[in-house]
């Protein structure tokens, strides 16, 4: 799995071109073999039709020899490279998934970055499915996400001393200890309130 924001940039454009590629492919295979494309599923139509389900104030699809973005309910396109933070990470790890062979175990790390709790169970949900096979391993700081898992095993990783000494211990979906939700969520003993603003106005009314 890439580690840092560059190289993973550069596997999300890697894939990107692999998925279109493929989907061009078959598109010629299918045609010379005197099918009707919308008698045929592509790898990307599988990302289409998962994305539809999720995203449903937008979609995306195949034009001009690129994956473009649409609003529901107007007739401009614009590149995926405007999509928000959350839906082009929705859409790499589509791709990832779809466009990558078999695995007995996938690992995704934070799954919960740049994306809502709706979006988040929903793309994990699809994600277990298109890789009924595979054990997914998440490493994750969002409670509600990681009890959310159906047929699932908790594990805390209570304790890491350099370079290599771990505690973990197994936890019950249904009975989280109170100290690892302290941890995670916090005491909630202060009341704290984000404030985001242009010059500062709404800090100032509060």
């Amino acid at each position: 799995t890439p580690n840092d924001n560059n190289s993973v940039q550069i596997d999300f454009n890697q894939m990107i071109e692999i998925a279109v590629r493929d989907y061009t492919d078959a598109s010629v295979e299918a045609l010379n073999a005197g099918k009707i494309l919308r008698e045929i599923t592509r790898k990307l139509d599988q990302v289409f039709e998962i994305w539809g389900s999720i995203f449903t104030d937008r979609k995306i699809l195949y034009k001009d020899k690129k994956i473009k973005a649409q609003v529901n309910g107007e007739y401009t396109f614009y590149d995926i490279e405007h999509l928000s933070d959350g839906e082009r990470v929705a859409l790499y790890i589509l791709l990832k998934l779809i466009l990558s062979t078999s695995s007995p175990t996938i690992v995704i790390d934070e799954p919960e970055t740049f994306l809502n709790p709706s979006i988040l169970n929903q793309l994990f949900d699809e994600c277990e499915k298109i890789k009924k096979d595979s054990n997914f391993i998440y490493f994750s700081h969002d409670l509600e996400f990681v009890t959310t898992r159906k047929d699932n095993s908790i594990f805390w990783i209570k304790e890491y001393t350099h370079p290599n000494n771990w505690i973990i211990l197994p936890t019950e979906p249904n009975n989280i200890p109170e100290e690892l939700i302290v941890k995670v969520v916090g005491s909630k003993k202060e009341k704290i309130l984000f404030v985001e603003s242009e010059n500062n106005k709404d800090a100032q009314l509060y």
